[in-house]
């Protein structure tokens, strides 16, 4: 059976629903604003908190890092030193950890680059999230597999080939058994409905079934997040704001502390809502006997009368045989005198 294991939270396909809060960069750059964050995804019952890490000047070309940046949502005049703006220092990353701990939730963290990467591992990250780029990045998920640390990646813009390339890739390394797969589209955000596609976690659950599968959720609306239990999601994956007004590109399709906190309930209503097996319970008794019909005399027939279709009627409460028994009754005695008040029981006639 598929499984992964998540810092002592083992996942399988029937599992209760893995919450992870992408906080990514909506800290701003800002570690107390960080670790608010953190207390608050807890607080509304969430299972991990994900940040990112970058070395911009390490992953950027010379040209790349110093291109100009004039959106909106810039926090510096050139690309890389926006990245710079918001990027966690290391001291701040072991206070989140240590804020992680306390809390009793899961710190996780994308790494961009291999220098990342190890500053992760050094300071005791447990799970390591692969962004939809990385897809094709052997380099980097060999480097982040030989930590033998479990991986979660997501697989937006791909197709089945390269998911399947993706696979072939890791097995065989120390993480085999260790990786998950999110179905995401990269689109930050999602507005089409239309392009959130659901119904291909079943697609790719039929295809790779040896793999827990998950959903990275990049719509303003917490019901695709909610809904992709249903499709057969063990991991859910949102970014997570505290106010959406906050400057940044992903704040404004992020969920706020309540829609999380009601992503993270309807999920859990979720698992307890698709159940097993159809049965009944105990609980249904009651209604359907109120409302439920079976077989009463008309009048009074006296112990040896033929029991007839003229003699016998069909009224609720339903405490006697049903009216798909009633030809086992027509046309046999009575067993004693039966009273219109009670209904015709098993025992009732020869």
């Amino acid at each position: 059976m598929a499984h992964i294991n998540l810092d002592g939270t083992l996942i399988t396909d029937e599992s209760m629903p893995y919450v992870i809060a992408e906080i990514g960069h909506n800290h701003m750059g800002d570690v107390d604003i960080a670790l608010q964050m953190v207390d608050t995804a807890a607080a509304v019952g969430v299972d991990c908190v994900k940040f990112q890490r970058i070395d911009a000047e390490k992953l950027f070309t010379r040209a790349a890092y110093a291109e100009g940046y004039n959106s909106e949502n810039a926090f510096a005049a050139t690309y890389g030193q926006h990245r710079d703006a918001l990027t966690l220092s290391d001291d701040d990353f072991k206070r989140i950890m240590d804020k992680c701990k306390e809390r009793g939730v899961t710190f996780a963290c994308t790494p961009f680059e291999e220098w990342s990467a190890d500053f992760l591992y050094s300071i005791g990250c447990e799970v390591f999230k692969m962004a939809s780029f990385h897809m094709h990045d052997t380099a980097l998920i060999f480097h982040v597999a030989s930590f033998d640390k479990p991986m979660i990646l997501s697989t937006g813009n791909s197709t089945k080939t390269d998911i399947k390339a993706l696979c072939d890739t890791l097995h065989g390394y120390p993480a085999t058994d260790k990786y998950a797969l999110l179905h995401c589209t990269s689109e930050y955000p999602v507005y089409e409905a239309s392009h959130i596609n659901l119904g291909a976690l079943l697609d790719l659950q039929d295809e790779f079934g040896q793999v827990i599968w998950g959903y990275s959720h990049h719509h303003p609306s917490a019901f695709p997040a909610a809904s992709a239990y249903y499709f057969g999601a063990r991991i859910v994956e949102t970014h997570f704001t505290l106010a959406r007004s906050w400057k940044g590109t992903d704040q404004r399709f992020s969920l706020d502390p309540d829609s999380l906190r009601k992503l993270v309930n309807d999920l859990r209503m979720a698992h307890e809502l698709c159940g097993v097996r159809k049965t009944p319970y105990k609980e249904e008794a009651a209604p359907i006997r109120k409302m439920s019909r079976s077989l009463y005399p008309k009048c009074e027939i006296a112990q040896g009368e033929i029991i007839t279709a003229d003699n016998v009627e069909l009224k609720a409460p339903g405490d006697g045989m049903k009216p798909d028994q009633m030809s086992l009754v027509i046309g046999h005695k009575a067993t004693k005198t039966l009273s219109p008040d009670k209904p015709i029981v098993t025992g009732d006639y020869e």
